[in-house]
């Protein structure tokens, strides 16, 4: 049964790019970032809710700046493939920062 759930999550992460994923996202931050603990945290969230199996790791190089149009890249890996993963702030209100996640259709070299 396990072997079957990490098929369909390859399987699906190999599509995922194709079908343009885009998770439409917000979170309350204390501040005017979230650390990257939380970004790790919810792209992990919102991934496994999508695809219904979690990712083996997600890894962002640090805090994402509560600015429309901030851009960053992070890894997913998963049964030691990697694909890039975009996350973009597309709106700010109060201490909420809104933001799309994008995983690259096609894995890293």
């Amino acid at each position: 049964m396990e072997g079957n759930r990490m098929a369909r999550i390859s399987g699906v992460l190999a599509g995922l790019g194709a079908a343009a994923l885009v998770a439409g996202c917000s979170f309350t931050s204390s501040g005017f970032s979230l650390s990257q603990d939380q970004v790790e945290e919810q792209v992990t969230q919102q991934l496994t809710e999508i695809v219904g199996v979690a990712p083996d790791k997600i890894e962002c190089p640090g805090d994402l700046r509560g600015s429309i149009d901030t851009e960053m890249r992070c890894v997913l890996t998963h049964e030691g493939t990697s694909y890039g993963v975009t996350v973009k702030v597309t709106g700010v209100e109060g201490t909420t920062i809104n933001y799309d996640i994008q995983v690259d259709d096609q894995p890293m070299s």
